[in-house]
């Protein structure tokens, strides 16, 4: 067997990395195929020292590269673009992409979504803590009974409004006339969703 290579690779940490770097660093960690590295983090940079037999170093580096890639936000002219599978992964719960496209919109950024990506003019901090609102609001609605659309109204209203708890919010959409509460006591929305949200941001 031949004497151990050792390489050197260095590794700008992705901004959508940095919102949760433990599990980021969990999934370098899985992708290193070598029998020994040596790692440390200067700042918002990574050194790896990789020693192994070449083979084993070019996996390495062909796994870092798609994990990476992954975190990547590429340009799509003045928009970026962002993983939905991955910002759901840092918010710990699947993201309705529609509320996350009405969210934004209500704070003023240009949204939509394709192919799996999100493109947006927001900056990563301002997505990875709107994924993070809606993840809380969608954990605090969990035992409220709604209809599929009016949950998506009340999502999207709790992660503007993110002081107030789900009785509060239930009683300003039903005071809005939004929402309406059948014989049963199950919630549902008058009209659509996403025009109810403008008129209960609209509401005193």
């Amino acid at each position: 067997m031949g004497r151990a290579k050792k390489t050197v690779v260095t590794i700008k940490i992705p901004p959508l990395a940095r919102a949760n770097l433990e599990k980021f660093l969990e999934r370098l960690e899985k992708s290193i195929f070598s029998e020994t590295v040596i790692g440390e983090i200067e700042g918002d940079t990574i050194r790896l020292q990789i020693y192994g037999s070449k083979l084993a170093v070019n996996r390495t580096l062909k796994m870092l590269r798609k994990l990476l890639k992954e975190y990547s936000t590429p340009k799509t002219g003045r928009k970026k673009a962002y993983s939905l599978q991955l910002l759901s992964r840092e918010a710990g719960i699947a993201l309705p992409q529609d509320v996350l496209i009405e969210v934004l919109k209500a704070e003023g950024f240009g949204a939509r979504v394709e192919e799996g990506r999100l493109y947006t003019d927001a900056d990563e901090d301002t997505v990875l803590g709107v994924a993070s609102l809606i993840a809380n609001a969608i954990k605090k609605l969990e035992h409220v009974h709604s209809t599929r659309t009016a949950k998506k109204l009340l999502i999207a209203y709790l992660a503007l409004n993110p002081t107030l708890n789900p009785s509060e919010a239930v009683m300003k959409a039903l005071a809005a006339g939004v929402l309406e509460e059948d014989d049963d006591g199950k919630l549902y929305v008058r009209g659509d969703w996403r025009e109810a949200l403008k008129t209960l941001l609209g509401y005193a």
